[in-house]
């Protein structure tokens, strides 16, 4: 592949396409040494690798797309993925078809069954033999109705284990789908509207593989059976009027079916926000009695179900306009039949046991019919249920896993940012700008900075939330890009600002950091961060539930149960994202020092507004507006004059931004050289006793302690 690519490139420089393709035409006679030419060759090997990376990411992204077009879905039914089963499957396909075949073959003949008993009853009553007749033909026609609907209940057992299954494979992968879709586009969606959209979504599945197999194919089938009897046996004026008669129903069925899903759709959206707007309200129903607003939500809600009850007697209209279409239309094709064949019976070509037979047989197309024309309507309300959820399934992940990627190995834990810019789709702000840093391997780095510079974004392309529009980010070496993607985030613990918990026990959500850990282990960690009153509190302990999204627990035990199941997974990198920043002053010093402890022997990044709770990081890097503006030790960056991160300290410390202007940087910065920062461990120790001696002088010259 790389020497395919050389050779592409190598022809479009020499088709002078490239700016450095006249540098390349070099005459024989004057042949530039290889030393020389290292620059062009140079070029030519970068071009051949970003060749290669382009066709690696166009693979990965087509392989990330998925196509859940009409062949995916036929292909549940019918599987050819040589999974466990796939025989099986095929054969009770197979067995189905067979017996729905047998079945309306059957069905057919029924009527004829009746005929021979009409005309047996027709025929002189003078002989034992007639009577017999008459019993026997009585007795097979009413077992001929048991044979049919054992037919078709053996029909159903064969086929619903594949339709089940089939539907539970379609489930999976939708929701591993969803999973896999990028955070930015998820969170700008209305998780009410989206859960809708796929439930809906997936009952049309289930209807679509429902109605396809159990009532279009049997319904085209029965009518050409019928339609075939009807011309062989009485001729082609009987097969005529019933080919207009079955065409005409279908065609009217369809007609007003097509003007009916305009309907159902608006009623699909009109119940998506149904439902968004009583989630939404519920949700924040602390909001809503506290500005007293009981009234605005539920008049909005009534005005979502007048739209509904509006389009709901429009949808019954529709229906009674299509069944009096069909009675009509069915009734004329029976009513010239049964003309036919009283002509047919005077004229002596016809036994009365016909009559009753094609009587029958039409009568018996009938239920069939009516109900092929709420099967279409069903079909096309399916697919209006299923178009949302198919534009969502067909939407490719933004951040995925590259062909034939390699897992992260982490040996040192060093991250870098290298020239990194980002910024949302669709907006022309960039919350990065050309960021270059390097966290060391097992230290702790802290960014800090006022709200909206960034810090918070530096995590997620961590984490691999989002891929940055320029320059790369890497770990040990690696471009996290290039590298699996669930290798990556299972090296990375996190421990987010905003903590939102599953509605389960809280051993489930203390476990989620590490589903195999025992339960001694989460106890562990649980007690580590000060949840042990907590859980006294709770009636069930560990097992009692926590609520949607984790709310009957306050935001600090929220923070800490985020904490500790990071702290139980264990990673070699961790991020903490504000980890403090719910909790209460004697809960929040109890939690540092288990923070501290996790910070041991292992690459941290803190990213915190109250800077004491950084103070101690071995680096230190201040964000401004989305660029990196200052980095280093506390005490280097406290000590330069006029910096950013001097004024975010004398705010917090002394309330006063402009504290350390007007008396300049504390006395001990004559002891350290700003640019050792490697030495600030050894420093601030043998200035903590210093620091406690002169503690007096603290307020007037700007002492740390």
């Amino acid at each position: 592949m790389r020497l395919f690519a050389a050779v592409v490139v190598f022809i479009l420089s020499a088709s002078g396409t490239d700016a450095f393709s006249t540098q390349l035409r070099v005459s024989p006679h004057h042949a530039t040494p290889i030393k020389a030419r290292a620059p062009q060759l140079m070029s030519i090997n970068r071009q051949v690798d970003e060749f290669l990376l382009q066709q690696q990411e166009q693979r990965a992204a087509a392989a990330a797309s998925r196509d859940f077009g009409p062949r995916r879905l036929i292909g549940y039914l019918w599987p050819s993925d040589n999974r466990v089963g796939e025989k099986r499957a095929k054969l009770r396909v197979l067995g189905a078809l067979v017996l729905l075949f047998l079945a309306k073959l059957f069905v057919v003949r029924v009527p004829f069954i009746f005929k021979r008993c009409i005309d047996s009853l027709s025929a002189p009553a003078s002989s034992g033999g007639t009577i017999l007749a008459v019993g026997v033909w009585m007795l097979i026609y009413g077992f001929s109705r048991a044979v049919y609907t054992l037919l078709q209940e053996g029909r159903y057992l064969l086929f619903t284990p594949v339709g089940q299954n089939a539907l539970r494979r379609f489930m999976s992968d939708a929701f591993e789908h969803v999973q896999s879709l990028d955070a930015a586009w998820l969170g700008a969606q209305s998780t009410g509207e989206l859960s809708r959209v796929f439930a809906r979504g997936v009952r049309g599945m289930n209807a679509l593989l429902r109605l396809f197999v159990f009532n279009i194919v049997p319904t085209a089938l029965e009518t050409l059976l019928v339609c075939q009897l009807l011309g062989r046996r009485y001729g082609i004026p009987f097969l005529i009027t019933s080919l207009l008669s079955v065409t005409g129903f279908v065609a009217w069925s369809l007609f007003v079916v097509e003007k009916r899903i305009a309907v159902v759709a608006a009623l699909n959206d009109n119940d998506n926000k149904l439902f968004t707007q009583f989630f939404n309200s519920l949700l924040n129903n602390e909001a809503v009695r506290s500005f007293t607003n009981e009234r605005h939500e539920v008049g909005r809600y009534d005005e979502l179900l007048g739209g509904a009850e509006s389009l709901a007697v429009r949808d019954v209209k529709t229906i009674s306009l299509l069944n009096a279409g069909q009675a009509l239309l069915f009734s004329a094709g029976l009513g010239t039949v049964m003309a036919l064949c009283a002509r047919r019976v005077l004229a002596g070509q016809l036994t009365v046991g016909d009559v009753v037979a094609i009587h029958g047989i039409l009568l018996q197309l009938q239920q069939p019919l009516n109900s092929l024309a709420f099967t279409y309507q069903e079909i096309r309300t399916s697919l209006t249920d299923m178009r949302q959820l198919n534009q969502l399934l067909r939407r490719s992940p933004k951040v995925y896993s590259p062909p034939n990627a390699q897992p992260l190995h982490v040996s040192e834990g060093v991250l870098k940012f290298e020239n990194v810019s980002f910024g949302y789709e669709n907006s022309t702000t960039k919350l990065l700008q050309d960021v270059s840093f390097e966290v060391p391997a097992r230290k702790k780095t802290a960014i800090v900075g006022s709200s909206g510079s960034g810090k918070s974004t530096v995590l997620k392309l961590i984490l691999r939330s989002y891929d940055p529009d320029q320059g790369r980010v890497t770990i040990d070496g690696q471009d996290v890009k290039s590298v699996d993607l669930t290798s990556l985030r299972n090296q990375l613990g996190l421990v987010p600002q905003d903590t939102i918990l599953f509605d389960e026990s809280v051993m489930y959500n203390l476990r989620y950091g590490d589903l195999d850990a025992s339960d001694e282990k989460v106890i562990e960690k649980a007690s580590a961060v000060g949840l042990d009153s907590t859980l006294a509190r709770m009636p069930d302990g560990l097992r009692s539930r926590v609520g949607e999204r984790g709310l009957t627990l306050s935001g600090g035990e929220r923070q800490r149960v985020a904490i500790a199941r990071a702290l139980l997974k264990d990673p070699p990198l961790m991020l903490y994202d504000e980890p403090t920043s719910s909790l209460d002053g004697i809960t929040e010093e109890a939690v540092e020092k288990v923070l501290h402890q996790s910070e041991r022997n292992r690459t941290s990044v803190v990213v915190a507004h109250k800077l004491k709770l950084v103070q101690d990081a071995d680096l230190i890097l201040v964000m401004e507006n989305g660029t990196l503006v200052e980095q280093g030790t506390h005490a280097s960056l406290l000590c330069q004059v006029n910096s950013t991160y001097s004024r975010m300290w004398a705010q917090q410390r002394y309330g006063d931004t402009d504290f350390f202007d007007e008396r300049g940087p504390p006395l001990w910065c004559e002891y350290i050289d700003p640019l050792e920062a490697e030495e600030r461990l050894e420093v601030q120790t043998d200035l903590a006793s210093l620091g406690d001696s002169l503690a007096s002088e603290s307020s007037g010259s700007g002492w740390l302690w």
